[in-house]
């Protein structure tokens, strides 16, 4: 018994070093991510095609107090709800949303995400505008 004993300690003070989760070193509450389609704001207002019609000019991914966030890909607010996995960053939809799926992006750095399912790169805002 008193064998078991030991190699239960040794287990408990050696499992939490084993763990793959990421240690998230930074907040993500009011951060918002951007992808962008167009380098400047110019070049989007450039784009689009008639003037009473507007093409998105990025995708947005805002992360709110209590794991719930929104995502846009189109222009509908998605609320979603995350979680972290490795070093992963998993969006769950909440309610009526433009998915079904779970979203998964990996984390790059405490700036930088990529969406899996198509490597597109999001950045942290750094300012007001998604231009900045």
């Amino acid at each position: 018994m008193k064998k078991v004993s030991i190699v239960i300690i040794i287990f408990s003070f050696l499992y939490p070093g084993c763990s793959n989760d990421l240690e998230i070193k930074f907040s993500l509450a009011g951060q918002t991510f951007d992808h962008l389609f167009f380098e400047t704001k110019q070049a989007c207002l450039d784009a689009q095609p008639y003037p009473d019609f507007f093409l998105n000019c990025h995708q947005s991914l805002e992360f709110l107090d209590g794991r719930e966030a929104h995502i846009t890909f189109t222009d509908i607010i998605n609320k979603v709800s995350y979680s972290f996995h490795r070093n992963q960053i998993v969006l769950s939809p909440k309610g009526s949303t433009e998915f079904t799926n779970r979203i998964v992006f990996d984390i790059i750095d405490e700036n930088t995400l990529r969406l899996t399912t198509d490597d597109t790169i999001w950045k942290r805002r750094k300012g007001e505008s998604i231009w900045d």
